[in-house]
Order: structure tokens, then C-alpha cells, then sequence
């Protein structure tokens, strides 16, 4: 069995996790809030999360969580935490994205909304994907209500990231580390290399080979640059220590492109501390 490397990465506000070895560890703040959230509910999910997301596995994995889930009244603004909505709704809980980072939708009418699946979504949270498929037909059908049919992946059949009410596995400890890593999304999407980046240490984004980081680059300055695709690029450049990776990175990125004068700016101030 290899160790995982280890790492930190905030996949979302308030949430770290640290990786050693073949052991990981998730702390950080939740809040919880909307029509259909109470300080009890709070504590509800903050059990579902914890309890489900920390293990000791036969085969030596190790994962630990240490999540608060506070209760947050309405008219109160909310904290640097990853934000939960707890409300009815047609859809079914999910995961959304959010300013730096992701946030949580709990479904009152679910059953299992403040038991089960504040578990899964946190999965979702983590940058986890689902491990089942679902027809268009079975999704417009749960938008109304409807029973939803889904084929889960081989492997994932009793996976709480497969089927209602699965449970943790050794093989999700892994998952966290293979679905926050570069990887084949990483040659051609520049959300998934903007989310990357961001959720990632200085130290973690340091560590990625010159080849990878002026990937980032060209990827992050093709089509339309938006203003995250910009920061993305500045984190990557700060992170450049020599100035062999400095002339690489120079001569990949084209200010030409950069039909906004501020954002063009931007790119030489970044440019210009680098070595």
C-alpha cells in the first residue's frame, strides 16, 4: 500500500484538509441557514458529517473530521464558513458553486435532509463526485417529485457517494486525493483549473512541474478571460521561485490577448514579481 502524498487544500471557505501519509485530516466551519434551518438541525448535520466522515479502515487509511455546524439567524450576514441553505424545494439537495468555493442546499421535504445526506453533499463539498448515473428523464422527474432511477458505478454499490444511504470506504480516502490533483479536465477547462488553484496551497500549486503550470496558463488565457481566470494566473505566478520557471512562464503568456486595459495591468504587475 503507497502513502498519499502529503498536502493541504481548502476545497471550500472554511474547510481544510491535511493529508499524510495514508491519513487525512478535515477540519472548519459550516453554518447553517434559511426557512427551514434551527440550531437543532444544525446540530443534526454537524453528526451526519462527522460521524460518517471519520474511519479506521482495515487497510490502514485513516480519516478524521472535525466540522462545527453553526446555526445562523435570519438577517444575519454570513461568515467566512461554507454556507448550508436549508429550504423546500422542488430539486433535490445538492451542491452548488459559491464565491471561493462551494455551498450546500439542504431539501426540507427529503427524509433523510438533516441525517444521511448532509454526508453525501459534504462528499460533494470535498470536490467528490457521484458515483452513479442518471437519465435527463429521472432528473426532470425529481424536479416534481418524482422517484429517481439512477445506475450506480461498478464497484460504489454500497458507497455513500453511489446509493441512499451508503457508507464511508477506504476507497474514498483516495478519491479525495485523485479528484483534488491535476488531471485530464485540467488540459482543456479553465473552471476546473481555476477551482483547482483555488482551493489549493501556495505550497501545493509550487510543487506542480513548469510544464503543468504553463498548461494552466494557456488554458486560463484562451477564449474569453474572466476576472477568476485572471487571479487564477496571478496565484500561479506568485508561486514561481527560479528564473528558468519565470522565462517559461514569460513566454507563454501572450498580453496581446488581454483586451481589457485593467486586466492587462494586472498581468504585468504579476509578471513583474516573478524572478
Amino acid at each position: 500500500m503507497a502513502d498519499l502524498p502529503v498536502g493541504r487544500f481548502v476545497p471550500s471557505p472554511g474547510i481544510t484538509v491535511d493529508r499524510s501519509g495514508t491519513s487525512v485530516l478535515i477540519v472548519g466551519q459550516m453554518e447553517l441557514s434559511g426557512p427551514e434551518a434551527t440550531s437543532i438541525r444544525a446540530d443534526s448535520v454537524e453528526r451526519s458529517i462527522n460521524d460518517m466522515w471519520t474511519r479506521t479502515f482495515k487497510d490502514g487509511f485513516v480519516i478524521t473530521c472535525k466540522i462545527h455546524v453553526s446555526y445562523r439567524g435570519p438577517g444575519t450576514s454570513a461568515g467566512a464558513s461554507t454556507q448550508i441553505t436549508a429550504e423546500k424545494t422542488a430539486g433535490p439537495s445538492h451542491v452548488r458553486p459559491a464565491i471561493h468555493g462551494r455551498a450546500m442546499i439542504l431539501n426540507a421535504n427529503e427524509s433523510d435532509a438533516f441525517t444521511w445526506t448532509p454526508a453525501h453533499e459534504f462528499g460533494h463539498i470535498l470536490g467528490m463526485k457521484d458515483r452513479y448515473s442518471e437519465s435527463i428523464v429521472s432528473k426532470i422527474k425529481s424536479l416534481w417529485g418524482g422517484r429517481r432511477s439512477t445506475t450506480v458505478q461498478s464497484g460504489y454499490d454500497k458507497n455513500l457517494m453511489g446509493v441512499v444511504n451508503g457508507s464511508l470506504e477506504s476507497k474514498n480516502v483516495a478519491d479525495i486525493i485523485a479528484e483534488n490533483e491535476p488531471s485530464a479536465y485540467w488540459k482543456n477547462d479553465d473552471d476546473y483549473i481555476v477551482s483547482w488553484v483555488g482551493s489549493h496551497s501556495v505550497a501545493e500549486l509550487a510543487k506542480l512541474p513548469t510544464a503543468e503550470k504553463l498548461r494552466a496558463i494557456w488554458i486560463l488565457q484562451g477564449g474569453w478571460i474572466s476576472g477568476d481566470d485572471l487571479q487564477a494566473m496571478g496565484k500561479i505566478c506568485g508561486v514561481v521561485k527560479t528564473t528558468t520557471e519565470a522565462a517559461s512562464l514569460r513566454r507563454g503568456i501572450n498580453l496581446l490577448i488581454f483586451s481589457d486595459i485593467g486586466q492587462r495591468t494586472s498581468m504585468r504587475v504579476f509578471l513583474s514579481k516573478m524572478p
